[in-house]
């Protein structure tokens, strides 16, 4: 008995015409039972909103059956063919020509469709109903090799295989493809069986080179695309970036200044990060082998070049310029090449104090022991993660005897460092540095920067 489950699973699936899909019944007239159960399949089907024909609603008006075979087959979405042990015989042509000839007749029609469109297998489907078996299934619809679909009964769960083919509805779809995992390379550095050989200290080290790439947008929109190791790692738009981003230098001269530029590092980390790329980055920085490198790169468009990535902070609050084995460098886009290479951690700061004789300047001296007092209490008092003990430097200093540009210059040619920190009086256009005799010597940026 047929059993019509009100509580539909799905909606109704329409064929690609503007109808809905529409389904040929092909079965053999074996018994009355079969016949009957033939019905309700078909009953079934259209209570579930599928076009389904059978022959039963046709005869009910002269036919030229040959014909409505033909035509039927052509129109359908799907046939279904029916399995039954006459249904199978006759197909096979294993009867007597006179007996089930409109059957033998169908089914050669079928073949021959099938035999045209060979892939369309979604198109010709095999059904097993209750009461039958698989042996009923012809030999050209590759029983053995091939999918068939069984109904339990007249209901969804009975029924759901074939209504899932038939209603372009799987249980099982393929998940969208995620990023590739940044798996990084090895350094060139010798195998270990050299270097056992050489005595050299064993381990593999890693090399990352990470692309953090910014573009300015319509209507102050930031876009981020970072790419590890040339392999894209994750992409984020933000609407605006905070306002006080873009002042933070304010914040020097206040005495929250410390902990508002940690605040501004984290938020300006959130903003270019959505949470998964986040994480990923703060995986590779952490869990990258012991001696790996990240080269981090931010590259900015002209009209964010005075963006202070160097401000950006790990969600743990950590300095990104300084954590160990990250090398940090900005670049503006259409430059390339980078002038010289990127520094790993910890903080070099190389200081010069300028204070020419008193008697050689209109300016007021500068207290020198008190200008290098406040550069060493600031960074002993600025938490930029590195420290693993209380006695551990977070940062190294460098204080010149003499601030002039030649002894600048020498101590930039030997050594790379993350900051220079030059006090001394200044104007809107020079900085009044000194030679070794202590004569003033102004400085504005051409001579500053060559």
């Amino acid at each position: 008995m047929m059993v019509w489950a009100a509580d539909q699973k799905w909606g109704v699936r329409v064929s690609g015409g503007s109808g809905p899909l529409r389904v040929f019944v092909s079965y053999a007239h074996e018994s009355d039972e079969h016949v009957e159960r033939v019905r309700d399949l078909w009953i079934f089907l259209r209570r579930c909103g599928i076009d389904a024909k059978l022959d039963r609603a046709a005869a009910q008006r002269r036919q030229d059956w040959p014909l409505w075979m033909g035509d039927q087959i052509r129109e359908a979405d799907h046939i279904l063919v029916i399995a039954s042990k006459a249904y199978r015989e006759r197909a096979e042509g294993r009867s007597a020509p006179e007996v089930g000839k409109g059957v033998q007749w169908e089914a050669r029609l079928i073949r021959d469709a099938f035999y045209r469109d060979q892939r369309a297998l979604d198109r010709f489907v095999p059904v097993v109903l209750p009461g039958q078996s698989k042996e009923g299934i012809p030999d050209f619809l590759a029983p053995d090799t091939s999918t068939w679909y069984r109904v339990e009964d007249y209901t969804l769960d009975g029924a759901e295989t074939l209504l899932r083919l038939l209603l372009a509805q799987p249980a099982e779809v393929e998940p969208d493809i995620g990023t590739v995992p940044v798996l990084g390379h090895r350094d060139h550095t010798p195998s270990s069986a050299t270097r056992a050989v050489a005595g050299l200290p064993g381990g593999m080290s890693m090399r990352h080179e990470l692309d953090v790439r910014l573009d300015s947008e319509d209507n102050g929109r930031v876009r981020t695309r970072v790419l590890a190791d040339s392999a894209l790692l994750g992409e984020q738009v933000v609407q605006s970036l905070s306002s006080g981003i873009w002042t933070w230098h304010g914040e020097l001269r206040s005495s929250s200044g410390a902990e508002r530029l940690v605040v501004l590092g984290k938020a300006l980390w959130e903003a270019l990060f959505d949470e998964v790329t986040s994480g990923r980055l703060v995986n590779l920085i952490d869990h990258s082998p012991v001696g790996s490198t990240v080269d981090m790169v931010v590259h900015l468009p002209e009209e964010l070049s005075t963006l202070p990535v160097e401000l950006l902070r790990l969600p743990d609050g950590r300095l990104a310029a300084t954590v160990p084995g990250v090398r940090f460098a900005r670049r503006l886009d259409g430059v390339e090449q980078a002038l010289t290479p990127p520094l790993a951690g910890p903080l070099k700061i190389l200081a010069a104090v300028a204070a020419p004789e008193e008697t050689a300047t209109s300016n007021p001296p500068l207290d020198v022991e008190a200008e290098m007092q406040a550069l060493l209490d600031a960074v002993t008092d600025l938490d930029l993660g590195l420290a693993t003990d209380s006695n551990a430097m977070a940062a190294q200093v460098r204080i010149l005897e003499v601030a002039s540009l030649d002894e600048i210059g020498r101590a930039l040619a030997a050594d790379q460092y993350h900051v220079l920190h030059l006090s001394a009086h200044g104007s809107d256009s020079t900085v009044e540095l000194e030679d070794e005799d202590g004569h003033p010597l102004p400085a504005d940026a051409d001579r500053l920067d060559d």
